[in-house]
């Protein structure tokens, strides 16, 4: 058993902050949750090394790459095959351990009709139990999602460390800091890049981290959503919804969580999930970049600009 601390209160806090800024620095952080920068960088060290943070998923919207998304729910598989293998199959980005028995896999699809990869079905023994194509309310349009060259140059330095500094990400993809950031910040704002850590609490000591979804019927109906041990990582009002993220203490309580979040005034829809870690296919996502940028240089005719 690791003799690093478990996790308390403040950890929690600075996992919400870290989904709701994931580009945030330790000091900015630290003001938040009021404690020094360093303290934070070792809290958030101290986590790493437990295994509660396992990296940071960072994804491009999928119209991005004129593809459909969809998550793929498998249960109770004979074998539980390794991440590394999920990730290899054709079409998976992202794939992630939920509540006991359940993985949760999710695509970019060439079509939106398309089945869930042969190659996951083999891999899980059988077919998913329930395949979504989510939409959430700042889902960009295949119009809005078409993404510049400097823009795919600013993800692709991003794929491999999120939060290095601007200074790194600058030197990384050859552009000014000031550039990186702009182009950055104006992803994240329109919805076409979504980063966040990959947590996996499911061997700390009385503490389980969700997320979910909530869904309301007016904008005035996202005050009544309030839970314990619950904050919000964002809230949009057209259509009107908010995602969370919180702690409990078991898994009985998630349900509680789920019952209470149902019963609210207004609300029309819930989905609430454990994540017990995940893994992102990074190489195939630097791929897809990668032909992005090289058609966008075929149409100039020349390098990058």
């Amino acid at each position: 058993m690791s003799c690093l601390p478990s996790m308390d209160t403040v950890d929690f806090r600075i996992l919400l902050e870290l989904h709701r800024h994931p580009f945030a620095s330790f000091e900015g952080i630290g003001r938040t949750v009021r404690i020094t920068g360093t303290a934070v960088k070792a809290r958030l060290e101290r986590m790493e090394a437990r295994g509660v943070v396992q990296g940071f998923y960072v994804a491009v919207a999928a119209p991005a790459f004129r593809r459909w998304r969809r998550i793929h729910a498998f249960a109770n598989p004979e074998r539980e095959p390794a991440f590394e293998a999920v990730t290899a199959v054709d079409d998976v980005v992202f794939v992630w351990r939920g509540p006991p028995g359940m993985f949760m896999v999710t695509t970019f699809d060439a079509s939106p009709q398309a089945e869930p990869p042969t190659g996951l079905v083999k891999l899980f023994g059988g077919p998913p139990v329930a395949s979504v194509s989510p939409d959430p309310p700042d889902r960009p349009s295949r119009v809005e999602a078409v993404l510049s060259p400097l823009d795919w140059r600013v993800v692709d330095a991003l794929l491999d460390a999120p939060r290095a500094s601007l200074r790194q990400l600058a030197s990384a993809a050859g552009l000014t800091a000031k550039t990186v950031r702009h182009h950055r910040d104006r992803l994240v704002a329109k919805g076409l890049l979504e980063v966040a850590p990959i947590l996996d609490t499911s061997r700390e000591p009385g503490l389980i981290v969700y997320s979910g979804y909530v869904g309301v019927a007016r904008a005035g109906d996202l005050r009544n959503v309030r839970v314990p041990g619950m904050g919000h990582v964002w809230i949009h009002h057209d259509p009107a919804a908010m995602a969370v993220l919180g702690r409990v203490s078991s898994y009985g309580e998630i349900i509680d969580v789920e019952r209470q979040l149902r019963s609210m005034p207004g609300v029309t829809r819930v989905v609430v999930t454990v994540a017990r870690g995940g893994a992102v296919a990074t190489p195939r996502l630097r791929t897809w970049i990668l032909a992005e940028r090289e058609r966008w240089r075929a149409r100039a005719h020349g390098p990058d600009r």
